[in-house]
């Protein structure tokens, strides 16, 4: 991190200056209070994390491995990077696509769909519709 915690409280009292002093005229005391402290919170918290960031980006700008060659730093960066790089498998995979598309000889005819018939294909009599429909209305 840079700096120290003084920063910090000095941005939160400003804060928390600042706004008691904007809403200690519109507001009761304790309202502007409360108010003030949670403004000192927040700002507290903001510029810790803004800190830590400008840490954190300039440990990653000190620590680039061109900038080092020493087999100490070596040691130390070891399991921290990650190598994107794959291997190239290019010619085996062509070979299991050609196979499995020799073995595979699908029939790319159309035949339609025909779905399973959900009414039954003999018609229902009037009285037994008639009936049905009493029945539901009741």
């Amino acid at each position: 991190m840079i700096g120290t915690i003084r920063w910090n409280v000095i941005g939160a009292l400003a804060g928390m200056l600042l706004t008691f002093g904007l809403s200690s005229s519109t507001n009761l005391l304790q309202t502007s209070v409360i108010r003030s402290l949670y403004c000192f919170a927040l700002v507290f918290f903001i510029i810790f994390f803004l800190r830590w960031l400008a840490g954190l980006f300039m440990a990653m700008g000190e620590s680039s491995p061109e900038l080092t060659s020493s087999s100490n730093h070596d040691e130390e960066m070891k399991g921290s990077t990650l190598d994107y790089t794959t291997p190239d498998d290019g010619q085996e995979l062509h070979e299991l696509l050609k196979e499995g598309h020799e073995a595979e000889r699908i029939d790319l005819s159309f035949s339609p769909l025909e779905p399973p018939q959900l009414i039954n294909k003999n018609k229902l009599q009037p009285e037994e519709l008639a009936k049905a429909i009493r029945h539901l209305n009741e």
